[in-house]
């Protein structure tokens, strides 16, 4: 399909009678003068053919076009360049016998000696004025922090030439004027945006944060706010390295937010999410009993990643599996010897060369790739084992883990069992992520590992789930499900004590009057509309929102207002402290150890900026919305009948693979450099990436140990709630969270028929 011209914009498109190949565009000011566009297009003057050359004559003679914008931009528009301009210029280049004029000579290595270049007013479309400056030097800022590049970058006598080449007259600023005074500004210009983006959700905003240790060895604790449309807002990063965190500090820092954001700011922020450390889980006990209008949650995505340590914690067999998958790896991640014999194996196999993967820090999807990538090469893997002699010493122990059809039969049930998981964490770390997609996630989860052949197993991951489970606000999550047309009550067991629409009726009343602080007055009768599916709370009305559920209940406020209010509260919450995460991620790519003397405000404000650059840049990567929401970048695994399976890798990250491919270093004859080869056969060095899978299994293990605990006395009791706040709201007494009356155990609360969730293609033919 062509690419639109630059000034398709400003004209809409209708069918050309007498030129079908070509349609009509007619200009959107005229049409606004002219009674529309069907009008207009009948109206000689106000139309012209889709071409780029035409239509910016058209709009170079519309005074309409003219009078909507001011001579700068009028001119601005008119400078974009079309294709007609470029063969205009080439024709004059060969009509022009005057000679190139000579530059200076650079680099011999890079540059000729002569170079030619046509005149600047050629290529540039128009002349550089005084409200031109500030645009530039903003540009250059988003270029040197997009790059990377440290703001010496502009003094550098090459890049000095490259500018001097392209433009002489431009003067660049200077090293410390780019990194102070322009990129103060705009970052300051970035916030205003901020703020104001984060003023007109008026449907409250959700508040993660989290602390980070930088270079410097500083303590930081950020903040960032999400939309209710899932759009993450960099808020704030301080300095707290004098402070012990504790508590009290957290209770103190987030009640400062809220002064800011509401008092200050105006920002409605509805909910806190952080992750489940002891002294964050006891502020959120505290303050939720304090502000019942607020909701707090832990991060859903760090709930679910220790599910990952739940299971390598409780079955020792899987962390042994896991370890030796490592090993193989590293091996031939670490042997160019043996890894080009994989690879001839493997072309002599399946045709072509197979990738593997060493997880990555991150830990996220990183294992679950590592384990597939072994299983997909099972193959060629044998056949190399079996190619040397397996009583050789420096490769006795990969062949036991390769040859050993127990190793293999429960990598392939530990690769089935995580691909779900992946699957459900992959979604619960997207801003977009919603609460009822948490307890659909985790509802199946726990059928999962109910199902699992292992009832010892079985059990203690259930009462893992369980335990997590209960400590969260289930009547608030319950209500997500309940409050989504495609679920309702249906996905519940008719069996289950207090979960009727009546119950559902009573928790609605409580949450319209914590959020709203007054009483509902019509959200009952708004309710049973809602039950019985009339108009427009019917299906065919939901689908045309493509599962936006938050757009869906902001089309019925008209008809349903309250019942619409609690909805798009509870829909509109972000469930994940991941922007956090990568804040700091972004902080630290500037703040390395070359450029440790930052301070970290700058680096904050180079983070604002990259992560509105990349925001920006992902919103025009998405083509439609539902493609978004589905995108998993998850490999369906393997069956374990399928060990010469051709079926290609498919979305994994390019930074994450070790590749087994072709490469000038790699050995292809093992006649070629015998003494290097010989080097090679002895088997390589593996400990640091065991040493590192074990350290994550580790800290796997630890997070669950720890999740919710504290070190300090007061916490404890905090954590307790011997130090609770009064709390009432109509004629409740204790809050959702902590009624014992509230809580349904998850395996039991769902049907035995629940799907799995519709954003992941599962392998139910292949389990």
């Amino acid at each position: 399909m062509p690419t639109p011209h630059k000034f398709r914009n400003f004209f809409s498109l209708v069918p050309n009678p007498n030129n079908k190949s070509n349609a009509k565009a007619v200009c959107i000011f005229c049409s606004s003068k002219n009674g529309g566009i069907q009008a207009a297009a009948l109206i000689p003057g106000c139309y012209t053919t889709n071409k780029a050359n035409l239509c910016r004559t058209h709009l170079a003679n519309c005074i309409h076009f003219k009078e909507a914008y001011t001579s700068e931009e009028v001119e601005e528009i008119l400078s974009q360049p079309v294709p007609e301009d470029k063969r205009k210029l080439n024709e004059t280049n060969i009509e022009d016998d005057t000679p190139p004029p000579k530059y200076r000579k650079y680099s011999t290595s890079t540059i000729s000696n002569t170079a030619s270049q046509s005149t600047l007013t050629k290529w540039c479309g128009r002349p550089m004025s005084s409200k031109d400056t500030p645009t530039s030097e903003t540009l250059m800022v988003k270029m040197c922090v997009s790059n990377g590049l440290p703001f010496s970058f502009v003094e550098n006598e090459e890049t000095l030439a490259v500018f001097n080449f392209i433009a002489p007259g431009l003067k660049l600023p200077s090293r410390k004027k780019l990194g102070g005074k322009l990129l103060l500004k705009t970052s300051e210009n970035l916030q205003e945006n901020i703020i104001k983006i984060a003023q007109s959700d008026e449907n409250g905003l959700t508040a993660t944060f989290d602390g980070w240790t930088n270079v410097k060895q500083e303590n930081i604790w950020g903040v960032v706010l999400i939309t209710s449309k899932g759009q993450p807002l960099i808020w704030d990063a301080q300095e707290t390295s004098s402070e012990r965190s504790r508590t009290e500090d957290v209770i103190r820092h987030i009640e400062m937010l809220m002064d800011d954001a509401q008092n200050k700011k105006k920002v409605n922020i509805k909910a806190f999410v952080s992750d489940s450390a002891g002294e964050y889980a006891a502020a959120r006990k505290q303050l939720r009993r304090k502000y019942p209008a607020k909701i707090f949650l832990p991060c859903m995505a760090h709930q679910m990643n220790l599910v990952f340590g739940d299971i390598f914690k409780e079955n020792a067999v899987f962390q042994r599996v896991s370890k030796e998958a490592i090993r193989i790896v590293s091996y031939f991640h670490n042997s160019t010897f043996f890894t080009g014999n994989l690879r001839n194996e493997q072309k002599r196999i399946y045709k072509k060369t197979v990738k593997l993967v060493l997880p990555g820090d991150t830990r996220w999807n990183s294992y679950y790739f590592c384990f597939y990538s072994i299983i997909k090469t099972q193959a060629a893997l044998k056949f190399l084992s079996a190619k040397f002699n397996p009583e050789r010493a420096n490769v006795i122990r990969t062949n036991d883990s390769i040859n050993d059809l127990e190793f293999w039969a429960t990598l392939f049930s530990l690769q089935n069992l995580l691909y779900p998981l992946c699957g459900f964490l992959n979604k619960l770390q997207r801003d977009t992520a919603r609460l009822y997609e948490v307890v659909h996630c985790f509802a199946y989860a726990t059928k999962i590992f109910s199902e699992y052949h292992d009832s010892t197993f079985s059990e203690k991951m259930i009462s893992r789930m369980e335990k997590r489970w209960k400590e969260w606000e289930q009547p608030l999550l319950l209500l997500s499900i309940a409050l989504h047309p495609s679920y309702k009550l249906i996905k519940f067991r008719s069996s289950v004590n207090n979960l009727t629409w009546t119950h559902i009726g009573q928790w609605l009343k409580y949450y319209y009057l914590a959020f709203f602080g007054t009483p509902a007055r019509t959200i009952l009768a708004e309710l049973i509309n809602y039950k019985r599916g009339d108009d427009p709370y019917d299906n065919d009305s939901f689908n045309q929102f493509r599962e936006n559920v938050l757009d869906f209940w902001e089309s019925t406020m008209g008809i349903g207002p309250e019942l619409a209010k609690v909805a798009i509260y509870i829909h509109g919450i972000c469930v994940n402290s991941a922007s956090v995460e990568r804040l700091w991620s972004s902080m630290g790519f500037f703040h390395t150890n070359r450029r440790n003397r930052l301070d970290h405000t700058k680096v904050l404000a180079m983070s604002k900026i990259r992560g509105d650059i990349l925001y920006e840049r992902q919103i025009k990567e998405v083509i439609q919305s539902d493609q978004q929401m589905r995108r998993l970048h998850i490999a369906t695994p393997i069956a374990e009948d399928s060990n010469n399976s051709d079926k290609e890798e498919q979305n994994i990250d390019k930074e994450d693979l070790i590749t087994v491919s072709d490469d000038d270093n790699d050995v292809n004859d093992n006649n070629n450099n015998k003494e290097k080869g010989e080097r090679d056969e002895v088997e390589p060095n593996t400990e640091e990436n065991e040493n590192q899978w074990n350290a994550i299994i580790s800290q796997w293990i630890e997070e669950t140990n720890y999740e919710n605990r504290v070190e300090n006395s007061n916490d404890e009791l905090l954590l307790n709630g011997d130090l609770d706040n009064d709390f009432l709201v109509g004629t409740h007494n204790v809050h959702p969270a902590d009624d014992q009356n509230a809580k349904w155990e998850l395996s039991l609360l769902f049907t035995n028929s629940l799907e799995s969730p519709t954003y992941i293609g599962f392998f139910s033919e292949n389990n």
